[in-house]
This record gives structure tokens, C-alpha cells and sequence, in this order.
């Protein structure tokens, strides 16, 4: 029977799959060459232009900087390099810190990452603040900063739960939210896609992957 298995994986899982991908690659192809029909390279070189600037949005970081020299210095803080570069060491710190956990840990040990984790999340949330006094309303134009808003709302939402079953309240009713908000605390991992977003290089092997 254990022939059985291997030829099954190997013929129903590889050769079909692969079967399955080439007929998919090969209409694709065809659809494409069809859309192409009876347009010059010229022509198709033009519509991808325009496509680009169809879906082409502004930098907000440099095109809006507010006439407000008090404000302005906000917008200069989170748009340095400096910055950038310390939260991103931040980002780093806070998947290491998290890492960090495991069963049967010490008191100690718990509450020292459970310190270190409330640190990260006043830093986080001492940038989204930073960012919303210097970008405004173009704040929320940025993919990056919905995602960073998002991480960080979830991460005040774990803290404030934490809060309740440290006071020993009646949890029973926020049974979910209580779920909810561990799915949070892992939420907080995700924030090394940044990395890659702020990243040329690791920009490039995205997109070749």
C-alpha cells in the first residue's frame, strides 16, 4: 500500500498540479496575445504610460508640508532619515521581544517582556501621533500608515484587556473580545512588512518572487 501513496503523491499531486498550472499559463498567454491584437509596440507602450498615471498617487511626505513652522518641525522629525531608522530598530526589538516568550517562564521574566512589549507600543503609538499633528488628513492616504494605525489600535486594545483580567473582571461577557485581542498581540508581529515596504532591496525581491 505504501507504493500505493508515493505514486499517488507523485502523479496526483506534482504531475497534475504542474498539469493544471501549464493549461492556466498557456490561456493566459492567449488571452494576452488576444487583448494585443492589432496594436503596435508603440500603442501598448502608450497605455502602460497611461495606466501609470491612472494609478499614479502623490509622495505626501514631500508634497505636503504644512505652511505651520510649528507644525513643519513635526513633519521634518517623522520624514528624517534618523527617524525612520529608529523605528524600524524599534520594529526589530518588538519581533525579538516576542520571540522571546514561552511556556513555563518566570514571574520575572514575564513581566520583563510584558514591560518591554508596553514600551514598544508607547513608541508606536508616540509615532502614529507624531505622524497625524505632521501629515493631517493625508495621513490615512498612505497604505503604510492605515496598516501602522490598525497594528496599533490592536495593540492598545490587547493592553486594555490585559488591564481588565489583571483587575479580575467579569471577562465571561467579552469572551471574543478576549480572543480578539490576543489575535491583536500577534498582529503586532506583522510589522515587518514595513521593512520591506521602506526597503528598496527587499522592495526588489518581493516583486521578482
Amino acid at each position: 500500500m505504501y507504493w500505493y501513496y508515493i505514486l499517488f503523491i507523485f502523479i496526483g499531486s506534482f504531475f497534475f498540479l504542474n498539469f493544471f498550472i501549464g493549461v492556466l499559463f498557456l490561456k493566459f498567454t492567449q488571452a494576452q496575445k488576444e487583448d494585443r491584437k492589432g496594436f503596435t509596440d508603440k500603442d501598448l507602450g502608450w497605455m502602460d504610460i497611461q495606466k501609470l498615471i491612472l494609478t499614479a498617487e502623490p509622495d505626501y511626505e514631500t508634497t505636503n508640508v504644512p505652511q505651520n513652522k510649528y507644525i513643519r518641525e513635526f513633519h521634518d522629525l517623522v520624514s528624517s532619515s534618523s527617524f525612520k531608522k529608529f523605528i524600524m530598530v524599534c520594529i526589530v526589538l518588538n519581533i525579538v521581544q516576542m520571540a522571546l516568550n514561552a511556556e513555563n517562564m518566570s514571574p520575572f521574566k514575564i513581566a520583563l517582556l510584558d514591560f518591554a512589549g508596553h514600551v514598544f507600543t508607547v513608541i508606536f503609538l508616540g509615532e502614529c501621533i507624531l505622524k497625524l499633528i505632521a501629515y493631517r488628513k493625508t495621513y490615512f492616504k498612505n497604505s503604510w500608515n492605515q496598516f501602522d494605525f490598525v497594528v496599533v489600535s490592536s495593540s492598545i486594545f490587547d493592553i486594555f484587556m490585559q488591564l481588565l483580567e489583571n483587575i479580575e473582571a467579569d471577562l465571561s461577557a467579552l469572551s471574543s473580545l478576549t480572543q480578539l485581542a490576543r489575535v491583536a498581540r500577534i498582529m503586532r508581529v506583522t510589522r515587518i512588512l514595513k521593512l520591506a515596504g521602506k526597503d528598496p532591496g527587499l522592495q526588489a525581491i518581493l516583486q521578482t518572487v
